[in-house]
């Protein structure tokens, strides 16, 4: 064999194992956000970074869009909450990980309002690993935020976001249900008033659910009801809400009220 050859053929079989399987089109990405929000619906981590490791595969084919390293940024907030329970590493990997494609969109496009917000969401769930590091973090999270609506105010999935964020920030620093039930409503009339023209959609149901979660911990099952039958309506096979919230609000109406 030409020793040239020799030496390119290695070349050429790296080259061949590190091309994205997927190509970056618009079928592509319909595809990997379908896969996605079925994988999230069914509350399936294993589901979720598949859908994941198509998203990367498109941002690999094309790194310069930012909206797909975005996408690869919502995969990873919805799947790092489902692992922390098993395996904290991982969950914090992934977390990582999607602030890593942030900012790699950021540079791409400083004005992804979106890509904003997430980095505010998933800077707040780092919180979770590293509670001294809030005194930092949470900070920076008002920051995102506030470049996201300075952005787009009308944006929902920056209210949903915001709503998510300060619901487990201290009431001493403008966080706590009442103001992040605020948000959370602020982002169900956005949803409501229609697509906007944004690069993403997601999160319709998440306003409904996370609404819901604050008004079952308020004792108000009428309103939680209410909001997991938006849910359910949006999402008929919603297995977080069917399986887990629902059943957890008829037990908690089941028991008797507490004397103050």
């Amino acid at each position: 064999m030409n020793p040239s050859a020799r030496f390119l053929l290695p070349l050429v079989l790296v080259a061949a194992c590190a091309a994205p399987a997927l190509p970056a089109d618009p079928a592509a990405v319909a595809g990997a956000q379908r896969a996605l929000k079925a994988a999230v619906s069914r509350s399936d981590p294993e589901a979720l970074l598949k859908a994941r490791a198509r998203f990367l595969a498109l941002a690999a084919a094309e790194p310069d869009l930012a909206t797909l390293h975005g996408w690869v940024a919502v995969a990873d907030w919805r799947v790092a909450p489902l692992l922390m329970a098993k395996d904290r590493v991982q969950a914090e990997r992934y977390a990582k990980d999607g602030l890593e494609h942030l900012e790699a969109a950021l540079k791409l496009d400083e004005r992804c309002a979106d890509c904003w917000a997430l980095k505010a969401g998933l800077h707040g769930f780092m919180i979770t690993f590293d509670p001294a590091s809030g005194m930092t973090l949470g900070p920076q999270t008002v920051t995102e935020l506030g470049r996201a609506q300075a952005i787009a105010p009308k944006n929902p999935r920056v209210w949903l976001l915001d709503g998510i964020n300060t619901l487990h920030m201290p009431v001493a620093f403008g966080g706590g249900p009442a103001r992040a039930l605020d948000k959370l409503r602020r982002a169900q009339e956005l949803f409501a008033a229609g697509p906007d023209s944004g690069a993403f959609d997601w999160g319709r149901e998440d306003a409904w659910i996370w609404a819901g979660r604050i008004a079952a911990q308020q004792h108000d099952y009428p309103a939680a009801d209410s909001c997991y039958a938006r849910v359910l309506a949006l999402d008929p096979d919603n297995v977080w809400v069917k399986s887990r919230l629902v059943p957890e609000l008829n037990e908690a109406r089941s028991k008797p009220e507490k004397n103050p």
